[in-house]
C-alpha cells in the first residue's frame, strides 16, 4: 500500500496545502526549506498568520495573495499570479522575497476541499533581470556619451 502523506511530503515540490478558510493544513519539505520553517511552525495556521504583511513595506502581497485564494473559491479554478514580491520573516526579520505562485483547488464531489499553493522563489532570478536591466540603461547612456562627443 502507497503511503501518499509520506509521498507528498518528500516530493520534490513546493506546496502548501490550505483548507477553504486558508489554514494550513500541510507542507513539503521543500517548502519548508524554501521558507527556512518547520512543519510544526505552519500547521493550523492560516497562510496569512504564517506569512504576514512586511510593516515596514507598502506593497502588500498579502493582498495580492488572498485575492487569488478569493478567485479559486469562487469559479473553483486554478488562479496564477505573475511574480509578486512578498516579503517571509525568516528569525524575526523579514527577507525581500519574489514569487511565482500559482493556486489549484483540490475537489471532492465537486466542492473545494483542500486549495495546493503552489510556490517558486524566483528571487535571484528577478535581481539578475534588473542587474541586466540596469546594465543595458548604462550602456545606452554610454553609447549616447560618446555619439555627442563626436568620437
Amino acid at each position: 500500500m502507497v503511503d501518499y502523506k509520506t509521498l507528498f511530503i518528500f516530493s520534490p515540490c513546493t506546496v502548501l496545502i490550505l483548507d477553504p478558510t486558508f489554514k494550513i493544513v500541510e507542507v513539503t519539505n521543500e517548502y519548508l526549506d524554501m521558507v527556512s520553517r518547520t512543519r510544526e511552525s505552519l500547521l493550523g495556521l492560516s497562510i496569512f498568520e504564517a506569512f504576514p504583511n512586511n510593516p515596514d513595506k507598502s506593497h502588500s502581497g498579502v493582498d495580492i495573495l488572498r485575492e487569488s485564494l478569493e478567485r479559486v473559491l469562487k469559479h473553483k479554478k486554478t488562479d496564477v499570479i505573475d511574480v509578486i514580491r512578498y516579503d517571509i520573516p525568516i528569525n524575526g526579520v523579514f527577507v525581500e522575497r519574489w514569487w511565482e505562485p500559482s493556486n489549484e483547488p483540490i475537489l471532492q464531489d465537486g466542492e473545494i476541499k483542500y486549495i495546493a499553493h503552489r510556490a517558486r522563489d524566483v528571487t535571484d532570478l528577478t535581481a539578475m533581470k534588473a542587474k541586466y536591466s540596469n546594465s543595458l540603461i548604462e550602456l545606452a547612456h554610454l553609447t549616447k556619451k560618446i555619439s555627442s562627443s563626436g568620437m
